[in-house]
């Protein structure tokens, strides 16, 4: 019998840089950002668990600190992995172009 999971990681990872992340799901979206956060297990059942328990991905990003802590599975690394990544988007589109003078 064929372990799926074996490779799942590359796969991911393959799939994103053929087409720059557009085919994702949102658990898969959120899959990727968890790897920093757990190395060694498989983190689609966290991911799902938490739009499961948020209601979206877009819940989720928008999440406090107490409802990320209140979600089995969900530790400090990965709640500070979901900040980041939603600080990044959101700097990112609060910024405007500026002109660089030399």
């Amino acid at each position: 019998m064929k372990d799926y999971k074996k490779g799942h990681r590359k796969r991911l990872r393959e799939r994103i840089i053929l087409d720059n992340g557009q085919s994702l799901l949102d658990y898969e979206i959120l899959e990727h950002i968890l790897y920093s956060a757990y190395s060694r297990i498989d983190v689609k059942p966290v991911a799902k668990s938490l739009i499961e328990n948020l209601g979206s991905l877009n819940k989720v990003f928008n999440a406090d600190l107490e409802a990320l802590q209140n979600i089995e599975g969900v530790n400090n690394a990965a709640i500070s992995a979901i900040f980041c990544v939603k600080q990044g988007v959101l700097n990112k589109l609060c910024q405007t172009e500026k002109k660089v003078i030399n």
